[in-house]
């Protein structure tokens, strides 16, 4: 659930961006809009279909502490950035919306918090490191290269596929990964479908964003699954 939150948790931190700094380009407003309207919708749509399952007190306890891990690996990345790469491209769109889900993030009460809570928050401190992490990936190597919209697909549809490794064991236990299996098919398919389009540069982006959310969220159910917290897991 954290991870079909993320889009929605991205599209206002990018408007909150461009509340920041009035000077932000058009792209924060047309990929808040991609965010909102587009992937959103689905990401929510695809929750439901899988339907839901009781969760025991643990997962709080689990999302707890994967959500102060994220912050901190965020507020690295986002130093980072600001220190070496702020004039980068990405800086753009991206840095402010960084820095207005920074005050979100800070805010977050300590220790375990009500279930409900703690996914709202595990979303906000996904999305921030995300975001972040989106920033660092466009500071220039030593050779002053950006990586380029063709790499970054490559690494979109290699995410997909390590998910779907990821996935598989997860379900031959009985543990539901449906949902970051179809987010990251959705992440390749977008990147596939578009290219050579108006709107290929933001299904790339949004691919990227939407097929890293899949490959953490896999990561965490396979963290919650071997310290035996099955329930936590669904």
């Amino acid at each position: 659930m954290p991870s079909a939150l993320g889009p929605a948790v991205l599209g206002s931190s990018l408007l909150a961006g461009i509340g920041r700094d009035p000077a932000t380009n058009a792209d924060s407003l047309a990929a808040a809009r991609v965010a909102i309207e587009l992937v959103s919708p689905d990401a929510v749509q695809a929750v439901r279909a899988y339907g839901s399952q009781p969760v025991s007190g643990d997962a709080a306890r689990f999302l707890s502490g994967y959500t102060s891990f994220l912050i901190r690996a965020g507020d690295a990345n986002l130093a980072y950035f600001e220190k070496v790469g702020a004039a980068a491209p990405a800086g753009e769109a991206y840095l402010p919306a960084a820095q207005a889900l920074k005050e979100v993030v800070a805010k977050t009460p300590p220790g375990k918090n009500p279930i409900d809570q703690e996914v709202v928050q595990s979303a906000r401190a996904l999305t921030y490191f995300i975001l972040t992490a989106s920033l660092v990936a466009a500071v220039p190597s030593g050779g002053g290269k950006v990586e380029a919209v063709q790499d970054r697909d490559r690494e979109t549809v290699a995410s997909a596929a390590a998910t779907g490794r990821l996935v598989a064991p997860l379900q031959a236990r009985g543990l539901d990964g449906g949902y970051p299996l179809w987010a990251s098919r959705w992440a390749a398919g977008s990147i596939q479908a578009l290219p050579g389009t108006t709107e290929g540069a933001d299904g790339s982006a949004q691919g990227y964003q939407q097929t890293t959310y899949s490959l953490i969220t896999a990561l965490l159910l396979t963290a919650a699954a071997r310290e035996g917290g099955e329930a936590a897991a669904r």
